[in-house]
């Protein structure tokens, strides 16, 4: 009963947000979805990182448990290449056409985003994500490691 009248109030309060919102700038407030992946880009790359693992694993644990396994394991081989091999020019390209990245990175909605965090940038001329910087970040891979980890102990 508590609960649903907090829920009652929470909803009158977030009309009245949205109604003050429309006075003051005139037109609806932009949806929060959006205003969250904004602010989300401001952040350290490591809460980035954080910040798409677990939207991954929310969004795919229950409806697809195989496939995200399979996506965060070769998301993690990937990272670990480039931890590894930092001068390696083989580690720093992803071909976009590969079958292997087809089936299991390009269906999950924020691996690619993951990526980008991570340093690669889409040519999509060229068919293939490059590594923008000519050392990456292994501190940022170590932590994307320990991350990925954590949640495939989870699944």
């Amino acid at each position: 009963r508590e609960k649903e009248e907090h829920e009652r109030h929470r909803a009158a309060l977030k009309e009245q947000m949205r109604l003050d919102y429309i006075e003051r700038f005139g037109k609806e407030p932009p949806p929060e979805e959006e205003e969250k992946e904004q602010s989300i880009k401001e952040k350290s790359s490591k809460d980035q990182v954080a910040y798409y693992l677990s939207k991954m694993k929310k969004q795919y644990k229950d409806s697809d448990p195989a496939g995200l396994k399979t996506c965060l394991s070769t998301l993690r081989v990937y990272v670990k290449n480039l931890q590894d091999n930092p001068q390696e020019e083989k580690f720093k390209k992803l071909k976009l056409d590969n079958k292997a990245f087809q089936t299991r990175i390009m269906p999950y909605e924020g691996a690619i985003d993951l990526l980008d965090v991570m340093g690669f940038d889409k040519k999509e001329e060229e068919g293939y994500l490059e590594q923008r910087k000519s050392v990456p970040d292994g501190w940022l891979c170590g932590n994307a490691i320990k991350f990925i980890d954590l949640i495939l102990g989870q699944i």
